[in-house]
């Protein structure tokens, strides 16, 4: 699963190219090569170190985890057309406490058993205070 702050970047590349897909810092999670033909080799790098490569028609869904210490480059070779997705984080992961958003659904359950905790002995408080006063 990937986190909530995760960044999916598409990239559709035809005939032979090298492109800049993403600028450092950041976190490559994932990447996935998908290709028309045979007839070509689909790279992604970080600087000169090869974060996937593809020979054949399409490469699995890989889970990388790498910080990247340059820009993510993608080169290809050949005529037919490629298509690239990279999973990434715009940080680097080690440097970085995740960004997290909302509430998780064990906080939200804590949070109502405490708010009906404390709504009880609010409540419970209230009625023994005017039960006691009304008995003497």
């Amino acid at each position: 699963m990937l986190q909530i702050d995760t960044i999916t970047y598409y990239l559709e590349i035809n005939g032979t190219t090298t492109t800049t897909a993403i600028y450092k810092p950041c976190t490559i999670l994932a990447t996935q090569i998908q290709q028309e033909r045979t007839s070509s080799n689909t790279i992604i790098k970080d600087g000169t170190i090869v974060l996937n490569k593809n020979y054949s028609l399409s490469t699995p869904y890989i889970e990388v985890n790498h910080i990247c210490q340059n820009n993510i480059i993608v080169e290809k070779i050949g005529n037919d057309n490629a298509f690239i997705t990279l999973n990434y984080l715009p940080y680097e992961r080690a440097t970085t406490t995740p960004k997290k958003y909302g509430f998780t659904n064990g906080e939200i359950l804590i949070s109502f058993f405490l708010f009906i905790i404390m709504l009880g002995s609010v409540f419970g408080f209230i009625i023994n205070k005017f039960l006691t006063d009304k008995q003497k």
